[in-house]
């Protein structure tokens, strides 16, 4: 089983939409055989099952350890997301990535760490119309990413970079990462920048998320989108992937979008991922 913090950068009020669904997210994949053991002792004024005793992360019945820290807040995205990596647990396995106004659904951290990969992320939408997906692929003739807008549905698929917006990170990926780019500030204090805006080969500048995408794969990581996880992102509502299908036809088309999109799409294509 595993040890998992599940991370919430903020910058504003979290949406209660999110933290009602998180809250259940929690209850669905976290150990509480102990606790349940103990009230089930008191309710029961007996002994407390001694076969119901054991730490989260050996959880029998396959569930796992998971702690969410405290929050933090502030407007520079990728100064909140090096901190609460910086924070956590020195045991988890994996860290999970939630933005403050994404709503999943009660089983979809169970469905990434299922992979066992070292970078999995849900197929996130942006917060409007049209609800564009977050995954990219690379295009080495324009050295950029285009937007994916095609997709094998319902499993998993190799990206070139994904957003953050629920992103599932292995230790081994985050160690990793930081010692590859930051050994002396890693080694010393525990900082390995993980995040940070990065300029493209040809000019233009990657989000702190793309950067964090481009910088893990040349190290030798593989990415992925489990496309059956589809959180919703809230802004006028819930957007989701269910969303961004009534505009597919006219992206695949060439009726609205860029030409770099239409480029990743044959992309993803002929690779296979």
């Amino acid at each position: 089983m595993a040890v998992v913090d599940i991370l919430v950068p903020q910058y504003r009020l979290p949406q209660p939409l999110m933290w009602e669904a998180t809250n259940q997210m929690m209850a669905f994949s976290a150990c509480k055989c102990t606790m349940r053991a103990i009230q089930t002792a008191h309710l029961s004024k007996g002994r407390v099952d001694p076969r119901e005793i054991h730490h989260p992360s050996e959880c029998p019945k396959g569930k796992h350890d998971i702690f969410m820290p405290p929050r933090l807040s502030s407007s520079v995205i990728h100064w909140t997301r090096n901190v609460l990596l910086e924070q956590r647990r020195p045991n988890c396995d994996y860290v999970l990535f939630m933005d403050d106004d994404i709503v999943p659904e009660p089983d979809y951290l169970d469905r990434l760490l299922a992979h066992k990969k070292d970078i999995v992320g849900g197929l996130c939408t942006q917060r409007q119309d049209p609800p564009r997906p977050t995954i990219r692929q690379w295009m080495e003739e324009t050295q950029n990413y285009g937007a994916l807008i095609e997709w094998p549905h319902g499993g998993l698929i190799e990206v070139d970079a994904i957003g953050t917006g629920f992103l599932l990170l292995s230790r081994r990926v985050i160690e990793d990462v930081a010692r590859a780019y930051h050994p002396k500030e890693y080694a010393k204090d525990g900082r390995g920048w993980w995040f940070r805006f990065k300029w493209g080969p040809l000019g233009g500048e990657f989000g702190e998320d793309i950067s964090f995408s481009w910088k893990a794969q040349r190290i030798g990581f593989q990415i992925y989108c489990d496309t059956s996880v589809t959180p919703g992102h809230v802004g006028d509502y819930p957007y989701s992937i269910k969303d961004f299908f009534e505009h597919q036809k006219a992206y695949i088309e060439g009726v609205v979008g860029l030409t770099e999109e239409a480029k990743a799409v044959r992309t993803l294509k002929a690779t296979g991922a």
